[in-house]
């Protein structure tokens, strides 16, 4: 399985690097390019299984960028981290194919118990196909 998480948040940064005890998971992390079309660039030269994005450091291009990561891939699975509680919010991104949806802070077990449930689906999927 391989991750992307596009982030400048130290906190999450750590969560995800300490994420080492499943086999068969590459990480990548985009945390010094803000800009759109390099985020997007970035993304297709990884093209990742799932995709970890901040909304806070993409923050007010969001919205575009799922759009076109959703063109690219359809099958990438998101998962939408932000710290606007915001009902609009939640409105605005959950049609774009957003897999898991959750607001700041993360606790650590339940962010590891999801990408564990994710690649052992990945996992099985690949494995009957």
């Amino acid at each position: 399985m391989k991750t992307l998480l596009i982030s400048n948040d130290i906190s999450l940064q750590a969560i995800f690097n300490n994420y080492n005890n499943i086999s068969n998971v590459s990480k990548n992390t985009i945390s010094k390019l803000s800009d759109p079309f390099d985020v997007l660039a970035e993304f297709y030269a990884i093209n990742p299984t799932v995709i970890i994005i901040d909304d806070d450091f993409l923050k007010p291009n969001t919205g575009k960028i799922l759009e076109a990561i959703k063109k690219f891939n359809k099958e990438v699975i998101i998962l939408f981290v932000t710290s606007d509680t915001s009902l609009e919010l939640g409105k605005k991104i959950t049609p774009l194919g957003i897999y898991y949806y959750t607001i700041k802070p993360i606790v650590e077990k339940n962010f590891y118990e999801l990408l564990k449930s994710i690649n052992k689906t990945i996992t099985k999927k690949h494995f009957n196909s």
